[in-house]
């Protein structure tokens, strides 16, 4: 079975492989071509015209494999292209990656191709990601200029005024008031807070109190407390059943 491995890379295991066989006559092939041939009984004779041959294919840049045959003896024609052989190895002229070798000179030229385009790529990247370091700087200076001025500034100072704050919560005690079913004919059981006079509540006094403190609580938390408890009480009032049931969820 034919067998296109290579046993040998570079010239110079090549030479000692073939001083090792100790038969000075060669010849050397490339598939069906035998572009050398040395009749020298004399191994180291054979090995200079050997590495003269191979210099050949060197300056060429041939990266193909090659078969060295080696003969006992020369028949009387000389060699041939039928001349029987003793022994024989396939080899290359080039290590893999040798320095100067033709693979090595195209992997480095691909190589720094891929070295100047991810150079290029790294270089937009940090521009891109400079400019928009530096503009998140510019609109963090631009928004601390505006101070209270600014549109949250000023939302936060009115959330700060003491009247503001009263007036939020009278207009939330009179939203839990008007859910709750209040009535003026009522006895002064409670009032909610905020209110200009008390609004008595058919509750318990218990009842008032946890009021009291749940208003507190969602007019520092909830913005649109309104909104939300004004869709609660349309729940209880149209949809008891998903109201109750919505509360056993709590």
């Amino acid at each position: 079975m034919k067998s296109n491995g290579v046993q040998f890379r570079g010239e110079e295991q090549v030479l000692k492989a073939y001083q090792m066989n100790d038969m000075g006559p060669w010849s050397l092939w490339q598939g069906n071509n035998m572009p050398f041939v040395s009749e020298e009984d004399d191994v180291n004779a054979g090995a200079d015209l050997l590495r003269q041959a191979m210099a050949m294919l060197k300056e060429g840049g041939s990266e193909a494999t090659y078969t060295l045959r080696v003969y006992k003896k020369i028949p009387e024609g000389g060699i041939r292209s039928n001349t029987p052989f003793d022994r024989s190895f396939n080899f290359s002229i080039y290590n893999p990656g040798a320095v100067g070798s033709p693979f090595q000179q195209r992997t480095s030229a691909v190589i720094g191709v891929m070295n100047a385009r991810f150079e290029e790529m790294q270089a937009n990247i940090m521009e891109r990601l400079l400019d928009k370091l530096d503009k998140e700087d510019e609109d963090e200076e631009a928004e601390k200029k505006k101070g209270p001025g600014g549109v949250v500034g000023m939302l936060n100072g009115l959330l700060e005024n003491p009247q503001i704050k009263d007036l939020l919560m009278k207009k939330v005690a009179d939203l839990i008031g008007s859910f709750l079913g209040t009535s003026p004919t009522v006895g002064a059981i409670g009032s909610l807070p905020g209110m200009e006079q008390p609004v008595p509540l058919s509750l318990e006094e218990e009842q008032i109190t946890k009021i009291k403190e749940a208003v507190a609580i969602l007019a520092q938390h909830d913005k649109k407390i309104g909104d939300h408890l004004l869709k609660l009480a349309a729940l209880a009032r149209d949809n008891p059943h998903k109201y109750k049931m919505g509360l056993q969820m709590l």
